[in-house]
């Protein structure tokens, strides 16, 4: 067993070894947000290993966009000062720098620690890239979606705020019925075969 190696317990839960010492060695879980913790080290020499893969981030550099590699280098910068075995085993210490680069840099403590976390499962600067959301489809709205949006705006986002069935009446009342009031043919569920 050596250091950064990945373990399965027999509960199932995977850990990642950060300091390997004779008598006591420090882990951290893999699937469950949770500082690193002591093991005696004999009980971690059996357990079974895990392939270093299930763990590994695999992204191209080419891959990787200015805003996300950004987003990760700044992460990595906060949490360099953690990055050190004092705060792996010392738990005051560990928090102590975690309140100063909070408060430096007026983030909430617990996403100082999520990062670093993050960073000592994965072992890789990547695993700190932010996720990038998909920009939603860009499409023409069709006739329909034209008259939903304008019932919403015109009578249920408003001060008075109509319920959505009163909206819905309205929408059919000035989209798809005549000028009596009746429903076009063409709309007509019961015309439809």
């Amino acid at each position: 067993m050596r250091n950064f190696d990945i373990l399965a317990a027999e509960s199932g839960e995977h850990v990642r070894v950060l300091l390997c010492r004779e008598e006591q060695s420090y882990v951290v879980s893999c699937q469950h947000f949770r500082m690193p913790y002591p093991v005696a080290s004999d009980l971690l020499a059996e357990l079974q290993p895990v392939p270093a893969e299930t763990y590994s981030v695999f992204v191209l550099d080419e891959d990787i966009t200015n805003r996300q590699r950004e987003g990760r280098n700044r992460k990595l910068d906060l949490i360099a000062p953690l990055l050190e075995d004092a705060c792996i085993y010392d738990k005051s210490h560990r928090n102590e720098v975690v309140r100063q680069i909070a408060a430096e840099h007026g983030i909430a403590r617990r996403t100082v620690l999520q990062y670093l976390w993050r960073y000592w499962v994965y072992q890789s600067k990547n695993a700190l890239l932010p996720a990038e959301r998909p920009a939603p489809e860009q499409h023409e709205l069709t006739a329909d979606e034209k008259a939903i949006r304008w019932a919403l705006n015109k009578y249920y986002y408003t001060p008075q705020r109509q319920s959505l069935q009163t909206a819905y009446k309205m929408m059919l009342r000035a989209k798809y019925c005549d000028t009596h009031g009746t429903l076009k043919p063409e709309y007509d569920i019961v015309n439809i075969s």
